[in-house]
């Protein structure tokens, strides 16, 4: 079973072609789908342009509430952010 559409685990992402989120070319980023802060890099990684990494973040800290969560709750976030990518590129379209 391959992981969903997105994220990249270890070396399988040698490089950032598009964010998985709005399809940006520009300002790519590495965004780690269990936070550093809490795990060792796993190489679990979603490539996100600069604003969607910063947006993820954001949902994350309101989730997190100053504590960590477990790893499949990191994994839901980050399905839920992904499953928002339609909207956000056709957002930033127009």
């Amino acid at each position: 079973m391959g992981c969903p559409s997105g994220i990249q685990v270890g070396a399988v992402m040698a490089k950032l072609d598009v964010c998985e989120r709005c399809g940006k070319y520009r300002r790519l980023e590495n965004h780690h789908v269990f936070p550093l802060r809490y795990f060792s890099d796993n190489g679990v990684t979603i490539p996100l342009c600069r604003a969607c990494h910063d947006e993820v973040e954001e949902m994350i800290h309101e989730a997190e509430n100053g504590h960590a969560l477990s790893q499949p709750q990191y994994v839901r976030l980050a399905l839920k952010f992904l499953g928002r990518r339609n909207d956000a590129r056709n957002q930033r379209r127009h």
